[in-house]
């Protein structure tokens, strides 16, 4: 008997939410899918029996995994339908996913523009500027001017991010620019400080 609705797995619940195959950064989950109706869903993690499920009425199906907390490591999950005659199914492809409890490496930020006068000495008469860095991709940036959050980015895949702060014009005088990564709950260490000079003065002129 062809079923109207294939036994899959959904999504992996975590203290983030609903989370689709990739990475993870808990270690206790629980396997969220839909099926038949009836039919009871044994889900097999790295060729190991986890436990089973029976699908609700609506078709959906949850089996609780936190009390086993993961190891760090990747994971394939697999499913097995059984219908209430006894005839059971296996499902076409798999639920992979990675559990890493990592935290992103600290960020570095790399320089300001416009850096006048001496390229990359952190000196500027350039009061709007634009701050530049390197990072973990796809990870969250935070940008803070004097320990205050001033701005959050996303690092690209090639690892840069960039912050526009030209719409804020800073008085003359010293700042220390420091960042943050963030991946889901993971946070970086602070970067190394950034000592950053705005004088916007003209030189004496000599006498």
């Amino acid at each position: 008997e062809q079923r109207s609705i294939p036994p899959v797995i959904a999504s992996l619940l975590t203290d983030q939410g609903l989370i689709g195959p990739g990475r993870i950064v808990d270690d206790t989950i629980a396997f969220v899918g839909s099926g038949e109706p009836g039919e009871v869903i044994e889900v097999s993690l790295n060729g190991q029996l986890a436990g089973a499920s029976l699908v609700r009425e609506d078709g959906g199906w949850m089996l609780d995994y936190s009390m086993i907390p993961l190891a760090p490591g990747v994971y394939e999950a697999a499913l097995q339908s059984v219908a209430p005659n006894g005839v059971s199914t296996t499902s076409v492809g798999t639920f992979v996913f990675t559990y890493d409890p990592t935290a992103p490496a600290a960020p570095v930020i790399r320089s300001i523009s416009e850096d006048s006068a001496t390229a990359l000495d952190a000196i500027t008469n350039d009061n709007t500027l634009q701050i530049a860095g390197t990072g973990e991709p796809d990870a969250a940036l935070e940008l803070f001017l004097d320990n205050v959050l001033i701005a959050t980015t996303w690092i690209d895949p090639a690892g840069d991010w960039q912050v526009d702060y030209r719409g804020t014009t800073l008085a003359d005088g010293d700042y220390i620019l420091s960042a943050e990564s963030v991946v889901m709950t993971l946070r970086s260490a602070t970067s190394a400080q950034f000592p950053l000079v705005i004088d916007t003065l003209a030189p004496v002129a000599p006498v």
